[in-house]
């Protein structure tokens, strides 16, 4: 067990060399073959196991619905590299010069950087019971990357979501509001993955 953090820093740097060296060439070569990015094969790699580590770990909804061990209508991925998402495919991508600040958003409420690792899941909680955070299509605003959502219920929700590709960032804004006279209790639970 490393000790020190000297001795921390370079086991991580070993993972990490281990993770996206190992089967570089492999990854690029393949990729070449069936015409897919190199990257998309070396996540399929990171989703395998990730997903397969732990079974009572976070699985994305896609997981579940194609994956998931207690689900009749799921099957298992055949090997690693058919771990890719190929059945939520409702999702909006951001670009910018850096390809790995990518940021993907999908009708589930799951904001991911699929290139980084991490994502956020936005979720309603009501009577004990998650549901998704969106209720209808998002559309993107045309004259700008810009998504707009809101939601008119007793506690009306907005969503706001903006991507500046020239400074390399992305901005959320989340509004709730109640629209009626009486006194209404919510939580709003906020997970990043």
């Amino acid at each position: 067990m490393s000790q020190t953090l000297k001795e921390r820093i370079s086991l991580r740097q070993l993972r990490q060399s281990l993770n996206t060296k190992l089967f570089g060439r492999q990854n690029a070569t393949l990729a070449k073959a069936i015409n897919i990015d190199p990257a998309w094969i070396h996540q399929s790699r990171l989703n395998f196991r990730y997903i397969y580590n732990r079974l009572d770990a976070f699985w994305p909804d896609w997981a579940i619905a194609q994956f998931s061990p207690y689900a009749d209508s799921s099957t298992p991925p055949l090997h690693e590299l058919s771990c890719l998402n190929t059945t939520a495919r409702e999702t909006f991508s951001f670009f910018t010069s850096n390809k790995n600040n990518q940021l993907d958003i999908n009708s589930r409420g799951y904001i991911s950087f699929p290139f980084l690792h991490w994502g956020i899941s936005l979720q309603i909680q009501d009577a004990d019971q998650f549901r998704p955070f969106f209720t209808s299509a998002l559309h993107l605003d045309p004259s700008q990357p810009f998504i707009q959502y809101s939601d008119q219920q007793p506690i009306a929700s907005s969503f706001q979501l903006s991507h500046d590709a020239e400074n390399d960032v992305s901005h959320i804004k989340i509004t709730f509001k109640n629209t009626s006279d009486e006194l209404v209790q919510k939580s709003l639970n906020l997970g990043v993955l």
